[in-house]
């Protein structure tokens, strides 16, 4: 089961404060980001919680750290504000997108092992390691405000509904499947207004993708792949290597309904 623990050494300034927490028991950054949101109050020491940055430490382990800024200025029927961070983020693959070349010895052949990375024998057989890579991730998030009289238990409870969704239609310039609300909180200005934030991090649909010998496969978005492998003899080289036997396409987030956010598009 994964969790999170906060850990000593909270900071605090005037305009910002940030919290420490390591998450334990997953291997996907976006659940690690969503357990550190989770874990962390939404208002600490009169400041409103904004954002977490998370950092793979391996073994099912991630460093996270959660900042805190003043609230947000505005009031219902201001425009929505937002801001956006496209960065590179840790992806462990089992697989390449391409072999350069193998090199072996004078006079033997290198195994071909269709892309795997780091295929070595242990006392269980034929193991492909991987390796770590960056990839970008596009992540914004939106305020709007709207009437405190609309902040009913009824709206809130929607809002829970969709945190950690998948957009189950098109939404906006998004196809299905390829956006994910990260979360959403909300702060009061006073007795009239409330600023809610919404979260959100985009995946792309890929298609016709190869893996060793295994074409066109189709990934929505937040859909997890992952590759089975099985030990092959290689005639050529005459060594035991490990091949990918089947890609998995699994859906790990359920979806949601975008529209119940009742959002005005920022960037129309």
């Amino acid at each position: 089961m994964a969790y999170a623990v906060e850990l000593n050494g909270r900071q605090l300034s005037k305009n910002g404060a940030t919290l420490h927490y390591q998450i334990h028991g997953t291997d996907l950054a976006a659940q690690a980001y969503l357990l550190a949101m989770a874990a962390a109050p939404v208002v600490f020491d009169g400041l409103l919680r904004q954002d977490a940055a998370v950092e793979e430490l391996g073994n099912e382990t991630w460093d996270a750290d959660v900042k805190y800024g003043p609230f947000p200025e505005g009031k219902e029927g201001d425009p929505p504000t937002w801001s956006f961070e496209i960065a590179g983020q840790s992806l462990h693959i089992d697989h390449s997108l391409e072999t350069i070349q193998r090199y072996a010895p004078s006079g033997k052949t290198p195994p071909d092992h269709k892309g795997a990375i780091g295929v070595r024998r242990d006392g269980s057989g034929v193991t492909v390691d991987g390796c770590d890579v960056h990839v970008p991730i596009f992540s914004w998030e939106e305020t709007h405000y709207v009437k405190l009289q609309n902040i009913t238990p009824t709206y809130i409870e929607t809002l829970e509904e969709l945190v950690a969704t998948t957009n189950e239609d098109p939404f906006r310039i998004w196809g299905k499947g390829e956006l994910l609300l990260l979360g959403v909180n909300g702060s009061s200005r006073g007795e009239k207004d409330v600023g809610i934030t919404h979260r959100f991090a985009c995946s792309r649909t890929k298609t016709n993708l190869t893996v060793g010998d295994v074409t066109g496969i189709d990934k929505e978005g937040h859909h997890y792949l992952w590759v089975e492998y099985e030990p092959v003899d290689d005639t050529v080289s005459k060594a035991l290597t490990n091949r990918p036997k089947a890609v998995h396409v699994e859906r790990v987030y359920e979806y949601g309904d975008f529209t119940q956010l009742g959002l005005v598009d920022p960037w129309s």
